[in-house]
């Protein structure tokens, strides 16, 4: 059974938006870790990595939620589940018929 391309199109921007915002994500869960094992301080209260020898930094524990790219993930999350569940209704309603 063949898509429609609309349909498709709008499967592959959603796995990308998706595939994206993980990216992102990731990257600023380890963030610090990164900063650290690279020689730089990091800034836990900025949530950046100073290179330029301006000083230690205190650790401040930030929530996973506190993170921006968190709630774009979240987001990118549900309309994937969303777009999935669309089209295996879509699916199952073209079989019936």
């Amino acid at each position: 059974m063949s898509e429609h391309l609309p349909i498709r199109c709008l499967r592959h921007a959603t796995v990308a938006a998706l595939t994206t915002a993980a990216w992102w994500f990731h990257a600023d869960l380890t963030a610090p870790d990164a900063c650290l094992d690279g020689g730089g301080a990091f800034d836990y209260a900025r949530w950046l990595c100073d290179f330029d020898g301006s000083g230690i930094h205190a650790y401040v524990d930030t929530p996973i939620t506190a993170l921006p790219s968190f709630p774009v993930f979240c987001a990118c999350v549900i309309a994937f589940a969303v777009m999935r569940m669309r089209l295996t209704r879509a699916r199952t309603r073209a079989r019936v018929r």
